[in-house]
Order: structure tokens, then C-alpha cells, then sequence
């Protein structure tokens, strides 16, 4: 694990802690830390318009560089609302009917 300064890091709209954690050090190993030295959960969610975050830990340099110089910032965070709209849609082949929803064919 290598320190660098105390690096802020500015939360985007749709991340999360996950994202800014593999974004910045390049694998999820910190993310407990990091979580802790900024007073947060794991699963907590974060707002675009709040403080950054601090982040000093670099634990794999060649994926944290990739995305550092492919600019790659994930955005992954999905809100409750969002889940509940999802699973309300009840798609899928969980609710799919033979025969309504699809077609099932003879081998030609």
C-alpha cells in the first residue's frame, strides 16, 4: 500500500464509495479506510454537491493510473427509488409467460 499527500477527491454525481475507491487506488482493499477517514459507510450515499473526499492510499498504481489517464471516473450508484422502480416493472424472464411474452420455436 503506498500514502501519497492528502489527496481530495471530488465526489460526482452517481458515485459512490466503491467507484471513488477503485478509481484512486485501484482495487477495493481501502475502501473500509477510506469509509473511516471520512466518516462515512460503505453502502452510504454520497452527494456531488458535498465536501470531497479524502483519499491517500494507493494500493495498485497501474489500475489507478489507467484511470487517471483515461480520465475514467464510474458512476455506479443506483438510489433506492430507482430499485424499487426497477422491481416494480416486474420484467424479465422472472415474469416472462410462455407463449405471451415470448415464442418458443421448433429446431427448424
Amino acid at each position: 500500500m503506498i500514502r501519497n499527500s492528502n489527496q481530495e477527491v471530488e465526489i460526482l454525481k452517481r458515485q459512490s464509495l466503491p467507484d471513488i475507491t477503485i478509481q484512486q487506488t485501484g482495487s477495493m482493499d481501502a475502501i473500509f479506510e477510506i469509509a473511516e477517514n471520512n466518516e462515512y459507510s460503505i453502502d452510504e450515499d454520497l452527494t456531488a454537491d458535498g465536501d470531497p473526499l479524502k483519499c491517500n492510499i494507493i494500493n495498485n498504481r497501474p489500475i489507478a493510473g489507467y484511470f487517471r489517464i483515461n480520465n475514467i471516473r464510474p458512476a455506479t450508484s443506483i438510489t433506492l427509488e430507482e430499485i424499487r422502480a426497477i422491481l416494480d416493472k416486474k420484467e424479465g424472464i422472472d415474469y416472462w409467460i410462455v407463449e405471451n411474452d415470448f415464442v418458443v420455436m421448433p429446431n427448424a
